[in-house]
């Protein structure tokens, strides 16, 4: 971090900007740079022109600028230097804002104009700033008295109706988060740390320790000793974080400039994050009419969804199940308030291009989500265990957790879309002794899984070869299916049906399917799991008549999902109740817990380790709620947060989740299937762009008359091309390639067989033609010698 990072993000004119620009060029090679400026500056800031000794000149161009929109502010540069047909040889762009696509920005200006450009963005002038601080004085002599001025603003994320103690705590997470000194040893106390630095951050006039421990128990719920609070500011004393008079205390003028600054760098890089996805939005919606209005809505709309985003990944870890809501419900309220007053089709290039970001981004981008993603687990963690007292009595070695069906089937394969993260999380768990259980119901799913795979894969067999890696995981819900098409694909063999059934056969026995299963999961997990232990049950001794109670009401919220309607009533039925039973195990084995302390972190013997609220939300209504649930994204967070081991940001980010990638996938598989099932290659397409792109196809496609069409995903897909015969195949196929799609290599292939065998045939009926007609001709001949003959 630097502070010439918040100056030119709050504390600068463009007048002294472009000055400033100016004197920070000559340090890059261009001493003599000419000053245009002016409102009508024709798209010109500054020049410099260098004569050769060959006698040719080249021409720089030089614009500065402190929009946020570096993609925008080239383009409309460009559009005033051809309207006053003004000719230059390199265009420079001189910016305050971080921009992480600096490459391809430059490759696409090359590859348009046929001429260079360069940017200079914010690390410039952060780069020549360090090492001549002199320019730092003279341009913002009044920088550390602003910072500590505007220390109480809002932050990015703030809104008028956020607690004033939230915004102080994601001060302080990020401090902690970006300053190598505070993050290089996490402790449990530093969290108790940051709370107390929160609290006294709120107020300017500061707090004595008798008004800290009011406000912790008022904030927090916890009553404090005064030793306790003493050692702590103690503490911040010592790393220079708080300052003493008069039995106040205050954060320091040092604490308030690096809080400042954590909050002005992470701002920086969100724009730099936002205008990302603004660009890819642009690309994506190619075609579409898109105005500086429509820009500076996105610009809105993308910032109040990530604050909502993170928000609910921060809020998971509370379990407060009057605020929880369904996934779906979730994903709805994300993508419409990313919708917000933008037109259907650019506002659905929008979300996916939000979602394909989340699924593959930059390290700039992951390190950025990643911050915002930490700074309100942190937040959430604070205002539930500021001390983490429990944590500290309850050892981890004293905790029973119980795997949900979901969480063991990700570790039992390699390529699931959270097999390394819970595969490592389980291997910590074990590491910190901690007795892991999988029940026996939960095997049973697992063969159900197991079991229905190849359904599954059948279904969708033929979007292996044609569909990018990210939509199969939106996409496929069967583990092993995915397993399957990762492995093959990195090993670019053919998807058969027989190489599935070899690889299935690894994992599940028709004739023995349990104790198969069993033998699979004791040689695919590590050891120390506890596998079909009874024991549970018979110690959680559940009711009867509180398990079908529970089971009816998680029936009733299955069956709302997506994937219920791929299963039969008795299958959703079975799933609510293995759900109600491990609740149940949980609940039961955690009654002897004072409950008093239900809201603690960690602070019960037993838990429940799925990504599922549903039992907690039905038990909520059967009046039997009780926070024994560990998602595994908050466990993890948890243990990351108390130093216990470090998640990348890239994992992180994973276990987030991506509802706008699912919302894209869902809302065009129906066109995207039917092009797989006709052979067309989607691989590396937007999927946005499909029903404009091939609309037309796509209609023909889905209102051909083809009775083997299967369409469903609870039955083998033994559909061919839905065409009347080949040449009308061929003939779509061709349309499709002028539109600049291509078809998977087996379509291609058989093509060309075709194409090879009809010209033969061709030939072949030429030649046939000739030989008849020689026959003919010979025939003739013959009959005229024998007419002579007659004669004679």
């Amino acid at each position: 971090m630097d502070k010439i990072e918040l100056a030119l993000s709050r504390y600068t004119d463009f007048f002294r900007f472009e000055q400033l620009c100016i004197e920070v060029m000559g340090y890059y090679g261009y001493p003599r740079i000419r000053k245009i400026g002016g409102y009508q500056d024709d798209g010109i800031d500054a020049l410099s022109s260098e004569l050769y000794l060959d006698d040719t000149r080249e021409t720089r161009i030089f614009q500065f600028t402190m929009e946020k929109n570096t993609k925008g502010k080239i383009e409309n540069t460009v559009k005033k230097l051809i309207k006053n047909k003004i000719d230059y040889d390199e265009l420079i762009l001189v910016t305050s804002q971080t921009v992480n696509n600096i490459d391809r920005l430059s490759k696409s200006f090359r590859f348009e104009y046929a001429k260079t450009l360069q940017i200079y963005d914010l690390s410039t002038f952060v780069t020549v700033i360090s090492r001549h601080q002199d320019i730092l004085e003279r341009y913002f002599p009044k920088l550390n008295a602003q910072i500590e001025a505007d220390f109480y603003n809002e932050n990015i994320f703030s809104e008028s109706s956020e607690d004033q103690l939230s915004m102080s705590m994601i001060k302080s997470t990020l401090l902690y988060s970006l300053s190598p000194r505070l993050s290089t040893q996490q402790q449990r106390k530093n969290l108790f740390d940051k709370a107390v630095l929160s609290l006294i951050s709120m107020k300017e006039v500061g707090m004595s320790i008798k008004n800290i421990i009011e406000e912790f128990l008022q904030d927090f719920g916890k009553l404090l000793m005064d030793s306790q609070v003493k050692a702590s500011l103690d503490r911040l004393v010592g790393k220079g974080l708080c300052s003493y008079s008069d039995g106040i205390y205050k954060p320091s003028k040092k604490a308030k400039a690096e809080m400042s600054l954590g909050i002005a760098h992470v701002e920086q890089r969100t724009d730099a994050l936002i205008m990302d996805i603004i660009s890819q939005t642009h690309v994506i919606a190619d075609g579409i009419k898109c105005s500086q209005e429509d820009d500076k809505q996105m610009m809105f709309n993308i910032q109040k969804t990530l604050n909502m985003f993170f928000k609910f990944y921060g809020t998971d870890l509370a379990l407060d199940v009057n605020t929880i809501v369904p996934g779906f419900e979730r994903q709805e309220e994300l993508v419409k308030l990313l919708s917000d007053s933008l037109q259907p089709e650019l506002a659905e290039c929008l979300v996916y291009s939000l979602g394909c970001i989340i699924n593959n981004p930059s390290d700039e981008q992951a390190e950025t989500i990643s911050l915002w993603a930490k700074a309100f687990i942190g937040t959430q963690i604070m205002k539930l265990d500021p001390m983490l007292s429990d944590f500290q009595k309850n050892t981890f070695s004293e905790k029973l957790y119980i795997l949900d069906t979901d969480f063991v089937l990700n570790c039992m394969v390699k390529h699931g879309k959270y097999s390394e993260v819970y595969s490592f999380l389980l291997a910590e768990l074990l590491r910190m002794k901690c007795r892991v259980y999988i029940p026996e119901n939960v095997i049973r799913e697992v063969i159900v899984h197991a079991e229905y795979s190849s359904r599954n894969y059948n279904y969708f067999k033929k979007a292996f070869e044609a569909i990018d890696e990210a939509v199969i995981y939106e996409k496929v819900k069967n583990v092993f299916v995915i397993d399957y098409f990762i492995s093959q694909l990195k090993r670019n063999q053919d998807f058969t049906e027989e190489s599935f059934s070899s690889y299935i056969s690894n994992i599940y026995e028709p004739s023995d399917p349990y104790n198969y299963m069993i033998e699979v999961l004791q040689s695919t997990l590590p050891k120390g799991v506890i596998i079909a232990d009874i024991s549970l049950y018979e110690e959680a001794n559940i009711d009867s008549v509180e398990c079908e109670s529970l089971t009816q009401s998680i029936y009733q919220e299955t069956i709302k999902t997506a994937k219920a309607s791929y299963r039969s009533d008795e299958e959703n039925m079975q799933i609510a109740r293995t759900d109600a039973e491990l609740y149940l195990i949980a609940r039961n084995l955690n009654k002897t817990q004072p409950s008093d302390k239900n809201r603690m972190l960690l602070y019960g013997r037993a838990y429940l380790i799925t990504n599922s609220t549903r039992s907690i939300r039905c038990a909520k209504v059967n009046g039997i709620f009780s926070t024994v649930v560990a998602k595994p994204n908050v466990l993890i967070a948890l243990i990351s947060e108390i130093g216990i081991f470090n998640v990348s940001n890239k994992s992180i980010i994973n276990l987030l989740g991506n509802p706008f990638l699912a919302e894209i996938v869902e809302q065009n598989w129906d066109e995207m299937k039917v092009l797989v099932e006709a052979g067309v290659d989607l691989r590396g397409k937007t999927l946005t762009r499909l029903k404009r792109d091939l609309k037309h196809e796509i209609h023909i496609l889905m209102t051909q008359e083809n009775p083997d069409r299967i369409d469903t995903e609870n039955d083998t897909c033994t559909s061919v091309s839905p065409m009347n015969n080949v040449e009308e195949y061929i003939h779509y196929a061709n349309d499709i390639r002028k539109k600049g799609y291509r078809l998977i290599p087996s379509v291609e292939k058989l093509i060309e067989d075709f194409e090879k065998m009809k010209t033969d045939k061709d030939n072949l009926e030429k030649i046939n033609k000739k030989i008849q007609e020689e026959i003919d001709r010979m025939g003739k001949k013959k009959q005229r010698y024998l007419n002579r003959i007659n004669k004679a």
